[in-house]
């Protein structure tokens, strides 16, 4: 049946064949195989690491676009993001509201508690720095308590980091979840980041291969 679905992942992410096709080399990946392999991250590689949040972009876009804040408030409470050290949001270049699988460009935006920060880290320059820009200033009061928000009206910590760049027009979404897997390695685990290993782990060669990982990975829940 054309189409038909693969894998219903954990209950939230249903993956149909055209999905997994676009993990092939040369395919642009969409939302939903941005927010498998972050709930991929979140429930298997770091199940047992309460400490960090990979967040789904369809999250990530609805709170950017929300202008209810007692919405926002309701919806979010389930991610406890006040008690995360460490919150990773994948982003795309969607402007349109009314399109919420839409854009060309996906980048990762990480928020650090302990340096009260964010950090962008983008495959293509700087392609999407003012998003990232404005996703941190809608994103940052959900990030505190309630006492600390009324308090703090935005976070003015930004960094643009020049991380791994992608060498063609397609590979945007897989650099996201490179680094936003890295990032995580190396975060949870010692609690600092190097910029030169990720710049020396996440290069063309390790896409491809990863690419490849992902696509069996799916196959073997499947099978499950």
């Amino acid at each position: 049946m054309a189409n038909s679905i693969v894998l219903t992942f954990n209950g939230t992410v249903t993956i149909r064949q055209n999905d997994v096709a676009l993990f092939n080399d040369g395919a642009w990946l969409n939302d939903t195989c941005i927010a498998f392999y972050h709930e991929w991250l979140a429930t298997h590689k770091f199940r047992e690491k309460s400490s960090v949040s990979f967040l789904d972009p369809s999250t990530v876009f609805w709170v950017a676009n929300e202008d209810d804040d007692e919405s926002l408030t309701e919806g979010l409470e389930s991610l406890d993001l006040p008690a995360k050290d460490y919150v990773l949001m994948p982003l795309n270049d969607n402007c349109n509201p009314s399109l919420a699988a839409g854009g060309s460009h996906w980048s990762l935006l990480l928020y650090v508690r302990q340096q009260d920060a964010f950090f962008h880290f983008d495959s293509a320059s700087s392609h999407n720095a003012s998003v990232a820009a404005a996703v941190s200033k809608r994103f940052y009061p959900y990030l505190c308590d309630q006492c600390e928000r009324d308090h703090r009206a935005s976070c003015r910590n930004f960094t643009t980091v020049v991380g791994p760049q992608q060498t063609n027009c397609y590979d945007c979404g897989m650099y996201t979840l490179a680094c936003s897997e890295h990032v995580a390695d190396q975060l949870v685990g010692s609690g600092t980041f190097s910029l030169e290993r990720m710049l020396e782990d996440v290069t063309p060669s390790f896409i491809t291969k990863k690419r490849i990982f992902i696509r069996d990975l799916i196959t073997e829940l499947a099978r499950q």
